[in-house]
């Protein structure tokens, strides 16, 4: 009876397979997360989008035409409401992080460190301008029932909504104001009304926003009392953000011990190749290691995405 020899592929051939794995994973959980993302668009902001469909990059267009677009698409976007910076200003914290990173790797490492810490280095000035975005709508967030509840009083004082929002604009503190005073501003400028909310809900993505917009619209639409309707969005929102709080606080342990468990391995194994690059040399020079390596990789990746969807709460 023959026998079947099963040989292995070694050396480069390996750690070839091996990166393609680390690909592949990359890539899936990339497609999902994206998928995700596109069924969690509410039906409110589908309402909210431009009549206007927006102008397509094609291959005829100069580079200067393609940079206009990016960036008026930039400016409405929710990065540039909260972050204030322009596109290149954004990109140039970016690089000016890499560079650094970048700098000090190479005084330390060589090449090699300067590659890896450039690259964390562009990776925590991200994270640190995404924080940054996300404590903004956060606050954004917090200031709306106030908001409403002065729009509301000021038109039962005789205000039309109009003229309620430049009154309410001007004493609305940071971060919701300037978005506030902003839209009057469009307003004032020629804007529709429904223009100016569809580009604040735009520049702050808050579905609490969301919400009343589509309210104000459509009792703008059939008409009515917009007070009373204002007062009960205010307890809607009141109490959705009640709810989150209590979800939030619920999960907080486990969403920490899901970025712990996650960060540290990558943390730790990148310091120790840092102060001493020989410690970890077998790991990527034998094969053992490279399938410890993607063996590592691949259940930090399965037990990120396991422990996010465990402590995810419902999408209020």
């Amino acid at each position: 009876m023959p026998t079947v020899t099963l040989t292995l592929p070694t050396g480069p051939a390996l750690t070839a397979m091996v990166v393609a794995a680390l690909a592949f994973v990359l890539a899936f959980l990339s497609v999902m997360t994206w998928v995700k993302s596109l069924n969690l668009h509410s039906t409110s902001q589908t309402r909210l989008k431009k009549v206007v469909a927006e102008p397509r990059v094609n291959a005829r267009q100069t580079f200067q035409d393609r940079w206009a677009l990016r960036v008026t698409q930039w400016r409405m976007s929710q990065t540039a409401a909260a972050l204030r910076l322009r596109l290149e200003e954004y990109w140039g914290l970016a690089i000016a992080g890499g560079v650094v990173g970048a700098l000090i790797g190479g005084a330390v490492r060589g090449v090699a460190g300067a590659i890896g810490l450039g690259l964390v280095g562009v990776i925590v000035t991200l994270y640190w301008l995404r924080m940054r975005r996300e404590r903004w709508l956060i606050k954004a967030e917090e200031q709306l029932p106030d908001f409403f509840r002065n729009i509301s009083s000021s038109m039962r004082a005789g205000s039309s909504f109009g003229q309620a929002l430049a009154v309410v604009g001007r004493d609305t503190p940071e971060p919701l104001g300037p978005e506030i005073r902003r839209l009057a501003r469009r307003e004032a400028l020629g804007f529709t009304m429904e223009q100016a909310l569809n580009e604040l809900a735009q520049r702050v993505p808050s579905k609490d926003l969301n919400l009343a917009i589509v309210a104000i619209q459509v009792q703008r639409d059939v008409g009515g009392a917009l007070s009373p309707l204002l007062n009960s969005i205010v307890d809607t929102i009141e109490s959705r953000q009640r709810l989150k709080a209590e979800i939030r606080t619920l999960t907080a342990a486990g969403r920490m011990s899901g970025w712990i468990l996650t960060g540290l391995p990558v943390a730790l194994g990148f310091v120790i190749w840092f102060m001493d690059p020989s410690y970890m040399s077998l790991l990527f020079s034998e094969t053992i290691g490279n399938i410890m390596i993607a063996y590592a990789v691949a259940s930090i990746a399965v037990g990120s995405v396991v422990i996010n969807r465990m402590v995810k709460g419902p999408d209020l």
